[in-house]
């Protein structure tokens, strides 16, 4: 079986509310972006971008904006990527 170099597990909570958890769990020390967008393809917000070491990463995304506000209700695409290698999940953001 082939080791993944890079694995984004699913956002928790999901549905969220207030702010969600992301774990990227990294096979060596590399660079790094993960985004969030929406549906229209929009980057909404940038999450992390740099330089991680191997092992579990905890990211979290506040549901803010680049602004710095809220970003309405709806379904967001977060995309984490080395330059090799993307996995995007799905969140769900409500009231």
């Amino acid at each position: 079986r082939a080791t993944t170099a890079l694995a984004l597990s699913a956002p928790r909570p999901n549905p969220a509310r207030d702010m969600v958890s992301l774990r990227l769990d990294v096979d060596r020390a590399r660079d790094f972006t993960v985004e969030a967008f929406d549906l229209a393809g929009r980057r909404v917000r940038l999450i992390h971008e740099g330089r991680l070491a191997a092992g579990a990463h905890e990211l979290s995304w506040d549901l803010t904006g680049r602004t710095g506000k809220r970003t309405p209700p709806g379904v967001y695409m977060v995309r984490a990527r080395d330059g090799q290698q993307e996995h995007v999940r799905r969140v769900l953001v409500v009231e």
